[in-house]
């Protein structure tokens, strides 16, 4: 990565006629001054905007060229992921020790890390858009992963020259475990919660005591965020009242800043629409 030449400001290097994106090309948001995002990006409203051509690329650009306003890349609009890597907190290490292929990447907002591109055999889904995968919040230590979440882009963010290349099908398959777990998790809990059975019911009051219980046992430094991320999407699911209080007071007291727990229950809240 630090031996690639990343010297181009540019929304994204991809057009409109794209192989990798829909059929209307790539989806941008606008990014305001806050962090959040433009609305309308998530699964069950953007095939939608979509199709009604809500995410002007033109625009976008056009916003980004002349006034220097960031915008997000909307990953489900892409045959894409991205591979997150920050710079600070081993993301570099754990990265090597994938040893990941070169592939388009650009630099992230603080200078230190990456975001890496690689295409991944998805189909266009004409209600949800390419998504295969899922966001995979602390896939390893320092490094996410956004399949149909959003990339953030600033004016000083540069991009390489590369095209991009496939994932490596064991890091694919990686990826696909992890959806498939977390998809037949998220099922269970939602049919303990929906069920008039009083077994199932009582099942579930069990079930809510035991993801609590989880919250707040031990959890090794390198799995600090995908553990919590993944304890947060089930106290959601099932209701556990204060559940995002719980999660960023419990991340403060594992060791991330205020900034950094504010936005694991960002991403742990997208999961869930």
């Amino acid at each position: 990565m630090t031996q690639t030449q990343y010297s181009i400001s540019s929304l994204l290097p991809l057009s409109r006629t794209s192989p990798y994106a829909g059929p209307l090309g790539p989806a941008y948001v606008e990014v305001f001054k806050d962090g959040s995002t433009a609305p309308g990006w998530g699964g069950k409203t953007f095939i939608s905007k979509y199709r009604k051509r809500g995410f002007d690329l033109r625009r976008a650009l056009t916003m980004f060229e002349q006034k220097q306003t960031p915008h997000a890349l909307v990953m489900r609009s892409v045959s894409m992921i991205c591979i997150d890597i920050d710079g600070k907190n081993g993301g570099i290490e754990s990265a090597a020790a994938l040893n990941l292929p070169r592939t388009m990447a650009e630099t992230s907002k603080s200078g230190n890390g990456y975001h890496l591109f690689y295409l991944v055999p998805d189909m266009w889904n004409p209600t949800f858009g390419f998504d295969c995968l899922r966001d995979r919040i602390g896939w390893r230590t320092g490094i996410d992963v956004r399949a149909t979440g959003c990339v953030y882009h600033y004016p000083s963010q540069r991009w390489n020259t590369m095209l991009p290349v496939d994932l490596p099908d064991h890091l694919l398959l990686d990826l696909e475990q992890a959806r498939d777990e977390l998809a037949a998790r998220a099922e269970h809990i939602t049919t303990l919660r929906t069920s008039t059975d009083p077994d199932d019911q009582m099942e579930f009051l069990m079930l809510q005591t035991s993801i609590q219980s989880r919250l707040d046992a031990p959890i090794p430094a390198g799995k600090r965020n995908n553990t919590l991320f993944a304890i947060g999407a089930e106290m959601m699911l099932a209701g556990i009242t204060g559940w995002s209080e719980q999660v960023f007071n419990r991340a403060v007291a594992l060791g991330l800043d205020d900034a950094e727990a504010e936005k694991l229950v960002g991403n742990i809240e997208r999961y869930g629409k």
